[in-house]
């Protein structure tokens, strides 16, 4: 089975780039599902036959949806020119174009178009034709060339089948940053890139690994129109593909490495031991496509390598020593419960997530657990028996368990743990149970005294789960218990503690529960370091 790695996506980029989000978002999950779809087929019996999608006719997507107000001009036989709110569009009319005056609209929507950049256009009236051809005119920036190349910058429209087709009449000036197509009639245009490294932006801890693919819009048979476009895949010719980090081919340790996937124009970064020795921080992870008949596209990933991200513990300090007696008919019962130590969550380095709005998250997958701890439970249970002869004697059943854990003997367990934190400092500590808490070592003797015949000792060994770490696993996700604010005069420092009472139960009778209460503290002090 091939394992799936899917690029983080950069919520800090998400809030300095809203107008895009929407796009970035799109791209994103249809990314992961064609590398899902690439993984499981590369999976199949080499044997086995594929059918590869009909893309010939293009795949219809959704209309876009108005995106704040249109701007509007009244054009007359004169000829004129519309331009787009953001000043993103131009739409310029040749005189004679139009023979009466017509109220003119260029409506933003949002880009429904594959590998769609940045807002696309509704102009209105739509179906309006013209007697000569008009110019839609796009103006691109630095945004609409992440992970792209100006050459690889298209337009489309959407007809009434709700497929995109690339318009063949496009003209790029490199020095205006303009694409251009002309057109006799009204419709929806987006601009969409036909190639693009995903993701364009990311960010990463020192010794982490983010995927980085080429992918490319599918084109079917043109027509009338244009091509019709379907979703775009992996691009599937590697030898057209080098590869480089800052400059290096395939990297370096100073600025981190790329291991290309076989079969596919797609590569694993790993990033640097640490961040302070880079060239260039965020690195520039670039694929120079070089297609035959066609010019060279740079596509460039940007990935922050982060020094460092979170360090901390979270502890749990248990102390009992007790003894309860109970007595039911002629049975008495006396259990003693003995325990100590200390269970831990160790929290290595780990990205720190920007949500939007000052918030932050941090997430570990795979959070150490651990510690030691000892429980004993010593128990007694006395009765009288009738022995032959009609002789009463009591007798008097022994059993004393011992339980240990030690990460550093029975080894670590592992588990999910979540900090969120507010724009106001609030936070919470979320931690999920271990897969597994079956790591204790335990002896069990069991003897009898007084019997009317005599009982050897009897020792068992095995293994149970770790003492008290049932008790630490719920109350750490109790409500209240691990939240907090952060102080002000140490604003990337989450520390604080929990005193709580649990009980163990000594006996039980039916409904009838005996418990002795145990008193245990949590601790947790976490470095937030970026």
């Amino acid at each position: 089975m091939v394992g799936i790695v899917l690029p983080a996506i950069s919520f800090a980029w998400v809030k300095e780039h809203p107008l895009d989000a929407h796009s970035f978002m799109k791209q994103f999950f249809a990314f992961a599902l064609a590398l899902s779809s690439l993984l499981f087929v590369s999976c199949k019996s080499s044997t086995e036959p594929t059918t590869p999608p009909d893309t010939s006719k293009g795949t219809p997507t959704a209309v876009g949806t108005p995106v704040g107000s249109p701007s509007t001009a009244t054009i007359d036989a004169t000829g004129g020119t519309v331009t787009s709110p953001d000043g993103r569009l131009e739409l310029i009319i040749p005189a004679g174009a139009l023979s009466t005056s017509t109220a003119i609209s260029i409506q933003p929507v949002t880009n429904e178009t594959p590998l769609g950049a940045g807002l696309g256009f509704e102009l209105l009236p739509h179906g309006q034709t013209f007697s000569t051809p008009v110019t839609v005119r796009f103006h691109y920036g630095a945004d609409d060339l992440l992970g792209s190349d100006p050459a690889a910058l298209e337009v489309a429209t959407q007809k009434d089948d709700k497929i995109w087709y690339r318009l063949t009449s496009k003209t790029h000036d490199p020095v205006a940053k303009t694409v251009s197509i002309t057109t006799s009639h009204f419709s929806p245009y987006n601009m969409y890139h036909s190639l693009r490294l995903i993701p364009y932006f990311d960010e990463v801890a020192v010794k982490k690994t983010v995927l980085v693919a080429v992918v490319f819009v599918v084109e079917g048979e043109a027509d009338a129109t244009g091509y019709p476009l379907s979703p775009y895949v992996i691009y599937s010719v590697p030898s057209q593909v080098g590869w480089s980090v800052n400059g290096t081919p395939m990297g370096s340790p100073q600025n981190g490495t790329l291991t290309q996937t076989p079969g596919v124009s797609s590569a694993t970064y790993t990033a640097p031991a640490a961040a302070s020795g880079m060239t260039a921080n965020p690195a520039a992870v670039t694929a120079t496509v070089t297609v035959p008949g066609s010019v060279t596209m740079q596509l460039i990933s940007n990935i922050k390598v982060l020094d460092a991200g979170a360090v901390g513990r979270i502890s749990m300090a248990i102390n009992v020593n007790g003894t309860r007696t109970h007595t039911t008919g002629g049975l008495v019962k006396t259990r003693t419960e003995l325990g100590f130590g200390t269970l831990v969550y160790d929290l290595g380095s780990a990205e720190i997530m920007d949500d939007g709005g000052g918030s932050r998250s941090v997430n570990w997958d795979n959070a150490a657990f651990g510690g030691s701890t000892t429980q004993v439970s010593d128990e007694t249970q006395a009765y009288t028996v009738i022995c032959n002869g009609g002789v009463d004697q009591t007798q008097t059943d022994y059993g004393k368990t011992t339980s240990t854990y030690s990460s550093s003997a029975d080894g670590l367990q592992q588990t999910g743990v979540g900090l969120m934190i507010e724009a106001d400092g609030n936070y919470t500590l979320l931690i999920g149970p271990p897969s597994s808490l079956t790591a204790g070592a335990s002896t069990t003797a069991r003897w009898t005294t007084g019997s009317c015949f005599p009982v050897e000792p009897d020792t068992l060994s095995g293994r149970v789960p770790v003492p008290f770490a049932p008790y630490f696993v719920s109350y750490i996700g109790k409500p209240g218990a691990i939240t907090g604010k952060i102080n002000p005069a140490e604003p990337n420092r989450v520390k604080g503690s929990y005193a709580g009472v649990d009980n163990v139960v000594m006996f039980s009778f039916g409904t009838e529960t005996i418990t002795m209460p145990f008193e245990y503290t949590i601790t947790w002090d976490i470095s937030l370091v970026k």
